[in-house]
């Protein structure tokens, strides 16, 4: 156990939130006073230490009456969903820590066409050298403005590459569709469109999250 922590300690996740040992348990109880000592000082430097008894459960009863132990795990089928729940449940980006952007795009009749396709060229290229880098990171949503703003891309967490092309498909999509059908064509409301950006995050899960931007092209 000292030897985990030490381990730990000198790894580059010696700060990290989540650290713990599972030491195993086969053919006789792993008991002592040693055990104990060292399983307590495994917790009061933050890491956890958790016994897995792979045949016979009394063979972590040590660890039960080891102040400030959390548990044991009784069989190996037990640590299988221990360690699915951990890493599935418990590592899943929580809603305030993911960062929120929307692509807020000018497709008012005040720009040309090629202005309107540069402003789509641009965020696509974002999406495929910095997005794939930061997966369950982000939340991207797409929208267009002009008269009146308009969601195309409601804000998603973005998983995985699948989720990436989803999102460039939409935006070269924006490319061959006519302005007329997006929003009207009309004028440029540029505050309308970031009031817009801010209900669709206020009524999204990220509603909480640390970082939140508009990114509004023009």
């Amino acid at each position: 156990i000292d030897h985990a922590v030490q381990s730990i300690k000198d790894s580059p996740w010696a700060e990290a939130t989540n650290r713990t040992i599972y030491v195993s348990a086969v053919g006789q109880p792993l008991g002592g006073t040693e055990a104990r000592d060292a399983t307590k000082r495994a917790e009061d430097s933050g890491t956890d230490v958790v016994c897995v008894s792979i045949r016979d459960p009394s063979n972590c009863d040590w660890i039960d009456g080891t102040e400030g132990v959390k548990k044991h795990v009784p069989t190996v089928e037990d640590l299988e969903r221990e360690l699915e729940k951990l890493l599935v449940d418990d590592l899943k980006p929580k809603p305030e820590d993911v960062h929120v952007v929307i692509f807020a795009i000018d497709s008012s009749s005040t720009i040309t066409d090629p202005d309107f396709a540069l402003q789509i060229d641009a965020y696509i290229a974002v999406l495929g050298r910095v997005i794939p880098k930061h997966l369950e990171d982000v939340a991207i949503g797409v929208d267009v403005f002009g008269g009146n703003a308009k969601t195309m891309f409601p804000l998603q967490l973005i998983r995985d590459q699948a989720d990436v092309d989803r999102v460039r498909a939409l935006l070269v999509s924006l490319k061959t569709t006519p302005r007329t059908e997006l929003n009207g064509g009309g004028g440029r409301r540029t505050g309308d469109a970031i009031d817009h950006a801010v209900q669709s995050i206020k009524d999204s899960p990220w509603a909480e999250a640390t970082n939140r931007t508009i990114y509004v092209s023009a």
